[in-house]
């Protein structure tokens, strides 16, 4: 990210337009006529995609799909100069936060492909939390292409060939022109399968080869029906070795693979018949939301990325200093560079403008259990959160409230309520990391070591799109735990 100084943060929040679709909401600081534009596009391949592919996706997710397009010279502020686009969800314990796929904007067609990759990462995250890097990179990559044309959708375009040839790039028989990859760097399949988030992004290969592997099982027809138990077996919660075996145990995988890597790429097709959802609709966007939704995609635990975030939620304070929100952000920001005083002092002017609010009592209670480990909680700061949690518990609606009450309990020796409430929260959001956590958490301390591992592998296969610290101490508590004993009979 490039660091932003000074006052000019205040023009990054203006001319921004939200265009909402029944799917689908853009925001955008692109002229509002395309915000509709492409907010109605977007919900055209959230149909084409969604509905005939993941249907469990689409039936799951009850909110619009956000889109984040960032275009001119901001793009590269917020996303990068060397990223085009990306699915994220933050993973911060006192902020109720939405995954959003984030594009930075190029021309009409370019973050059309990376809108539908990115898309699938979020349908994926919903309906397979645990998926392999290769099948989420490789359902990513196949529909990414998906194209309307001649009234039929169609998918399984390549967007890379392998071969022998010499050459980067190579013409197909349709017209279009693909990179070209030599063979001898394409993966065997037991190497894909086993390659994770270390290796598989070191190589374009992998990405191909993953490719390859999802178009060999979507047009065949047997396979596709095999390619599918799969990912029920993934989404019911089988490890990834249990599910292939029982699903491609019996068949030559592997000799298939290999020979489709050379072989000539056909495309599905099928009527395109998508029901009209109407016309998006189109509202200047409240510059508040823009400063807070920029100010999250930094890196708030190092200097670097916590500076201009800062600067974007003081904008939010100057631009609603009446407002809880931006005071909330910020009391989040202090905690996460372990500043608790200023972290309190910024929580206690939230809780002032917005006593009864659940999710300033929610960031409350998990302030001060992030710190119980250097300040003892007690006197007036004990009586006032315990009375928080008593009121919360009548207002809780969502789950990032649940896991605020769950790590409450779990600290007050209470346990069995710890779980379930966690549980309250898995229900209200199967994608919850920190509900899982929580679960976890709870289950330790009723001795129940294997459901305790369980939560904190569904922990580990949902940070797939949130900071690699989040995940290695995941992977580190897991490691800590080897092999789990049996479960207890109570």
């Amino acid at each position: 990210m490039v660091p932003l100084t000074g006052c000019s943060t205040l023009s990054h929040t203006e001319g921004w337009t939200s265009a909402t679709t029944r799917d689908v909401r853009v925001r955008t600081n692109l002229p509002p006529v395309y915000a509709e534009v492409f907010a109605e596009r977007y919900q055209r391949a959230h149909d084409a995609v969604a509905a005939n592919e993941f249907q469990c996706a689409f039936d799951r997710i009850s909110e619009p799909v956000d889109v984040v397009l960032i275009g001119g010279v901001y793009g590269d502020v917020f996303v990068g100069t060397d990223v085009s686009g990306f699915y994220f969800r933050p993973l911060e314990p006192m902020l109720d936060l939405d995954p959003s796929i984030v594009i930075k904007s190029v021309d009409e067609d370019r973050d059309s492909y990376l809108f539908l990759h990115e898309l699938t990462h979020r349908l994926v995250d919903e309906c397979v939390p645990s998926a392999p890097t290769w099948l989420h990179e490789g359902l990513a990559t196949f529909y990414e292409t998906t194209r309307f044309e001649d009234g039929e959708l169609r998918m399984g375009y390549p967007d890379a060939v392998f071969s022998d040839l010499e050459g980067n790039v190579a013409r197909l028989s349709n017209g279009d022109i693909v990179n070209l990859l030599p063979l001898s760097t394409a993966p065997t399949l037991g190497e894909l399968r086993n390659k994770d988030d270390s290796d598989f992004y070191l190589e374009d290969a992998n990405y191909h080869a993953s490719w390859v592997v999802v178009h060999l099982m979507k047009l065949d027809p047997e396979l596709d029906r095999r390619f599918r138990c799969y990912i029920e077996a993934l989404s019911s919660g089988e490890n990834d070795e249990a599910a292939w075996r029982a699903s491609f145990g019996d068949t030559n995988i592997d000799e298939r693979y290999t020979n489709h890597l050379t072989e000539s790429y056909e495309f599905m097709r099928s009527p395109l018949s998508l029901a009209s959802n109407g016309a998006a609709m189109v509202a200047e966007l409240d510059p508040t939301e823009v400063a807070l939704t920029l100010s999250t995609f930094y890196d708030w635990s190092h200097r670097s990325g916590a500076k201009p975030a800062r600067l974007h939620i003081d904008a939010a304070r100057k631009a609603s200093p009446d407002s809880a929100d931006p005071l909330l952000y910020l009391a989040a920001l202090h905690a996460d560079r372990r500043r608790w005083r200023k972290s309190r002092r910024s929580l206690d002017r939230a809780a002032t403008l917005e006593p009864a609010n659940p999710d300033v009592l929610a960031a409350g209670l998990q302030l001060y259990s992030a710190q119980r480990g250097e300040k003892p909680i007690k006197g007036a700061d004990s009586r006032r959160l315990h009375s928080w949690a008593l009121e919360l518990r009548d207002s809780a609606t969502s789950a990032f409230h649940y896991v605020a009450l769950s790590t409450w309990h779990s600290l007050h020796g209470d346990p069995h309520d710890a779980l379930r409430l966690a549980e309250r929260a898995i229900e209200l959001d199967p994608r919850s990391a920190a509900a899982e956590v929580a679960a976890a958490d709870a289950a330790m301390d009723l001795g129940r070591t294997d459901v305790g591992q369980k939560h904190l592998r569904a922990a580990l296969g949902l940070t797939e799109h949130t900071d690699e610290a989040s995940r290695e101490a995941l992977q580190s508590r897991l490691d800590a735990l080897g092999d789990a004993p049996d479960e207890p009979p109570w």
